[in-house]
């Protein structure tokens, strides 16, 4: 307001001044025009444009900071995103996958013990016809079993005896002494076969170890 009242103010104090540049080229001060406006009014819009220029630029570097502030909460909703996703696939595995996977390996363990004792029997001669057919019969239960894991990727963890202990694979469930240190740290009995689905370890075998006295 304070700039316009100026203008009206220097423009009746009389024509005498510099020429004023036709709009859109007062940055070429050799344009002129046939009349003649007073110098104040000329360095008054100077003073308009250049303020007009500064705003113009504080405009931009707002917009600037705007759209680095929305790509920054892009970044942030994809990460917010994808860590919800790996929670709720944990979430889903353990509440549902894994008991089912654990389900099912617990039945092909029950089918080769089974078939264990079924063999046993034949072996001390207590075994009639139909016995030997249902031996039969589990045998091929427990290969489709152990298809069936390949097959979902489901491995066993079953170490043998003095194999060495392996904190990734294996829980210590107890101690058995002994007097010999190269054995010590070593397996000495599998308490509960472990876990393996698609690389991960579902669940660690638990064993017992020798320890030196």
């Amino acid at each position: 307001m304070e700039d316009e009242n100026m203008i009206n103010n220097c423009t009746q104090e009389g024509t005498q001044g510099v020429l004023l540049p036709p709009a859109g080229s007062l940055s070429s001060p050799n344009t002129r025009l046939p009349f003649r406006v007073p110098s104040r009014v000329y360095k008054l819009i100077h003073r308009l444009l250049r303020r007009q220029h500064d705003q113009f630029g504080e405009l931009a570097a707002v917009v600037q900071r705007q759209t680095t502030g929305y790509e920054q909460c892009l970044n942030t909703v994809r990460n917010c995103q994808e860590q919800t996703a790996k929670i709720l696939n944990h979430e889903i595995e353990r509440c549902a996958i894994n008991p089912a996977i654990e389900g099912v390996v617990l039945l092909a363990n029950e089918l080769e013990r089974i078939h264990g004792l079924a063999a046993q029997l034949i072996g001390e001669g207590q075994a009639c016809a139909k016995v030997q057919k249902f031996i039969d019969d589990l045998a091929v239960s427990g290969q489709i079993a152990q298809d069936r894991l390949r097959y979902l990727d489901i491995e066993k963890i079953s170490p043998s005896l003095n194999d060495s202990f392996d904190p990734k694979l294996h829980t210590v469930c107890s101690y058995s002494d002994i007097d010999d240190p190269s054995r010590s740290g070593c397996i000495s009995e599998v308490i509960t076969a472990g876990i393996i689905y698609r690389g991960k370890v579902l669940r660690p075998a638990r064993v017992s170890i020798f320890r030196n006295k």
